[in-house]
């Protein structure tokens, strides 16, 4: 935070009249059921206790959604900012979209998921099959000050990696923990303007009700997490070198270090992109990922050196 690079993070937890108390649910349950058998109770447990029919009961949602829009456009949105709600799972964000329409309009928001499996069959997330460019002009509306579009509606897609200083707001009802958790919340510590003073948590779901436990890091820690910066600073000129060295073939006098660098770049970013975990198992990933590696290379007509592409391609498999 000390170089301007990151804002701090404010925390606001909302105490709605139906937040989810586990210790009053318990009782209230050991009172309904206590004239049930001991196995009837706890089929009826394993039923009840699923966190998924708890979030989403209709009134919850109606009126968790009634205050993010009422929390939005009081606190948020005049001061040009944009939020992002975290949702349970891929249902809920429809959920969340349809209620939060009643209250803001159906072109404030929007959900962005990764539809795969049953859900392809499912017409209900039909609008939200997007290709790859369609999902990045989308991102870019959001990034837009003058676009109407205020809000996402997630629950895995962009907790990480996701990049707009412009987002200020994340509204949590989802359960997360430790690293997922902090990666998910710092989506909104980028600085922006001159008028962004920190990211906003507002956490509907409990989360920071015992923030030692949610953020389970010691001490020890956090003194590595430190230290390493310093380390990997140290470790940076090297790593650079061992990068160029995979562009032999190209001018390194004037300007040359210049054109090594976007390579590099472009070729990071466009991996990143369509890269997903387990993908070097996959005959798709590992076709995905050579073509957006033959991509970047034609861009600077390298494209024909196949030494350069498997030497490129080796070092993407192994670190990527």
């Amino acid at each position: 935070m000390r170089d301007g690079a990151t804002l701090p993070l404010h925390f606001e937890p909302r105490r709605l009249d139906l937040h989810i108390a586990k210790e009053a649910l318990d009782q209230a349950f050991a009172t309904l059921t206590d004239t049930l058998s001991d196995l009837d109770r706890d089929t009826l447990g394993k039923a009840a206790s699923r966190m998924a029919v708890l979030v989403k009961a209709p009134k919850r949602i109606a009126a968790i959604c009634a205050d993010i829009a009422k929390h939005y456009r009081g606190t948020v949105e005049p001061n040009g900012f944009k939020g992002m709600v975290v949702t349970f799972d891929q249902e809920c964000c429809l959920l969340y979209k349809e209620a939060l329409d009643e209250h803001l309009g159906v072109d404030a928001s929007t959900v962005v998921i990764s539809v795969a499996g049953k859900d392809k069959e499912d017409a209900r997330y039909q609008p939200y099959r997007r290709d790859r460019d369609t999902e990045a002009a989308l991102l870019e509306r959001f990034r837009d000050p003058q676009d109407p579009l205020k809000i996402l509606i997630v629950t895995a897609k962009l907790l990480t990696g996701f990049d707009a200083p412009i987002l200020q707001a994340q509204y949590l009802d989802k359960p997360l923990r430790d690293h997922t958790l902090l990666q998910a919340i710092c989506r909104t510590n980028r600085p922006y303007g001159g008028t962004k003073t920190h990211g906003l948590i507002v956490d509907y779901l409990g989360v920071f009700d015992d923030v030692a436990k949610a953020l389970m890091f010691d001490e020890a820690g956090f003194q590595r997490v430190v230290s390493n910066i310093a380390a990997l600073k140290a470790q940076l000129p090297g790593a650079m070198q061992r990068c160029l060295a995979y562009f032999p073939g190209v001018d390194r006098g004037l300007g040359g270090p210049v054109v090594v660098e976007r390579v590099v770049d472009d070729i990071d970013q466009i991996v990143r992109v369509v890269r997903f975990p387990g993908w070097q198992q996959t005959s798709a990933g590992e076709r995905e990922v050579k073509k957006a590696l033959r991509g970047a290379l034609f861009k600077y007509k390298l494209h024909s050196d196949k030494e350069l592409f498997d030497k490129a391609y080796g070092y993407i498999r192994q670190y990527y």
